[in-house]
């Protein structure tokens, strides 16, 4: 309970927050009010109550009105927008229409030279001041597709009239049909994923769940550390989940030739907690140079499991580099919605996009640690690869036994990978994966595999070891690598965690939330 000290304002303080809203919305926005406060408030509201029943000095009605806002406030935290059982919003994730340009993309078509000499985000629209989410427009909750084109044309026919009609047709002049009419389809599509940056902000930003480019904070460990055999509660699950194998730039159009240098994010979304789970993120200064030869992303997450018991969205921001800032050009920005399938294609004017992933049922996570020469000479001089291999095992019971059938798996996931240089290494001899988390299925098993190349790239060493997947704890195992003189022994570390359903959902184990909404509505706020 606070004290009556600190229920004074702070002048300067207020002042302050007051002067930068980015910063007072942000911290706003990353705290969740915890269960037990919004119980001591409506305690504290019904003695008040009380008081002023009894006409007592002291309880006046502005602290009643001040008690209902906070009781508001910290109820909107928990229980969403739309005042969803458990916490949870019970609004689906909305198909948003597009809009017109932002500040940002005017400004970036016009090469303005101001903005060539500042740092560039991986993120296209990061560069832009963000906007609190609260002060971002509201969306309306559900679209219309039909509706959606309506607009979109409307708004093409009001940009053609008068001047702006005169002065595109100056821009166009000298331009062929289909130059003009890529830059019409690229500028739909950055419209589009800017509609749908906004509508994201007004649907889940507003709900304390921070900003559009905020990366999930839910750890692959959660459960990890908890007691084999108790109950973590039903925040923890054992579910469907997505496993990511690549994400290829299958094909160039529009002029586009091979080799060229990207940067951006391809990222994900679920239920979790609907914040970007990136799957590749590489600012411009560290661009990756593709080929046609190798034409696919260096992946450096998921950073969790993907969890799919409901939506789950794929984003793909990028760019290609050019000498120049002002000569860098919009690859792709586009999003997908999963619906199935072991693959996903995204495509436009300039490019072809496949993600290639597999849906595995009743899975846990396991995070590979670490993995390390414990013993032996260094053998990845030429380069070598770590992946993770999972099985999954199906059963029948026949005349009373149990006969398990395992299918072998139909891709790996590679961890580290590198061909014709030696591997990135850290202290104690351990490898610097670029990945760390794979699902497992759960009756299945993880199987880890490690090879050393030679100076033509051939296979020269490997070995594998095989973990048996757990709710909870850490593995160790050691494997020999095979036809290594000396033998070099390697280790390798898992730790496994359940998966986390919902960001909410761990804030209120041991809580009757059925009975605290009741109280809430209860007491008029």
């Amino acid at each position: 309970m606070r004290s009556r000290a600190d229920e004074k304002p702070n002048t300067e303080m207020e002042s302050r927050n007051r002067s930068n809203p980015r910063k007072n919305s942000s911290s706003k926005s990353n705290r969740v009010a915890p269960p037990e406060s919004l119980g001591r408030l409506l305690q504290q509201l019904k003695e008040e109550k009380e008081k002023l029943k009894e006409g007592k000095s002291e309880a006046t009605s502005e602290r009643v009105n001040s008690l209902r806002e906070e009781i508001r406030t910290l109820r909107l935290d928990l229980f969403g927008g739309q005042g969803g059982t458990r916490g949870i919003s019970t609004q689906p994730m909305i198909h948003p229409s597009p809009r017109e340009f932002t500040k940002m993309e005017g400004e970036s078509a016009s090469g303005s030279g101001k903005r060539q000499h500042q740092l560039v985000s991986c993120r296209p629209h990061e560069n832009e001041i963000r906007q609190s989410p609260a002060a971002a427009p509201l969306a309306t909750p559900h679209h219309d597709s039909a509706m959606d084109e309506q607009q979109v044309h409307k708004k093409v026919d009001v940009s053609g009239d008068g001047d702006n009609n005169d002065m595109k047709k100056e821009m166009d002049r000298g331009k062929s049909a289909q130059q003009i009419a890529k830059e019409e389809e690229m500028a739909f599509e950055a419209n589009s994923f800017a509609s749908y940056r906004k509508s994201w902000e007004s649907n889940w930003g507003a709900c304390s769940r921070g900003f559009f480019g905020d990366t999930t904070t839910v750890s692959p460990m959660h459960f990890t550390h908890c007691t084999p055999g108790c109950d973590p509660g039903n925040a923890a699950i054992a579910g469907a989940t997505l496993q990511i194998f690549t994400i290829k730039l299958e094909e160039l159009k529009g002029g586009l030739e091979w080799p060229l240098s990207v940067y951006g994010v391809v990222a994900a979304r679920d239920c979790v907690d609907h914040s970007c789970n990136l799957l590749f993120s590489c600012d411009r200064w560290r661009s990756q140079k593709l080929s046609q030869e190798d034409p696919f992303l260096r992946l450096i997450g998921p950073s969790r499991a993907i969890v799919f018991t409901d939506d789950v969205y794929f984003e793909t921001e990028l760019r290609v580099k050019g000498k120049t800032l002002s000569q860098d050009i919009a690859l792709i920005s586009e999003r997908r919605h999963y619906s199935g399938g072991r693959t996903i294609s995204i495509s436009n004017c300039f490019c072809r996009i496949e993600l290639c992933m597999e849906r595995i049922h009743e899975t846990v996570q396991a995070t590979i640690l670490g993995v390390r020469v414990k013993n032996g000479p260094w053998p990845f001089d030429y380069g070598g690869k770590v992946a993770c291999l999972s099985p999954s095992r199906t059963y029948k019971v026949t005349g009373g036994k149990v006969f398990y059938t395992t299918h072998a798996p139909s891709m790996e996931v590679v961890m580290l990978a590198s061909r014709g240089r030696t591997m990135p290494k850290g202290s104690c001899g351990y490898l610097c994966l670029s990945r760390h988390v794979v699902s497992v299925e759960l009756e299945g098993s993880l199987n880890v595999v490690i090879q050393a190349y030679s100076e033509f790239g051939d296979i020269t060493t490997q070995g594998e070891v095989s973990f048996t997947p757990k709710a909870c704890n850490i593995s160790q195992e050691t494997c020999f690598l095979d036809d290594s003189d000396p033998k070099v022994e390697v280790e390798i570390t898992v730790a496994w965690s359940l998966l986390v359903s919902n960001r909410r959902h761990l804030m209120m184990n041991g809580m009757d939330f059925g009975e605290l909404k009741e109280a809430v509505s209860g007491m008029g706020v």
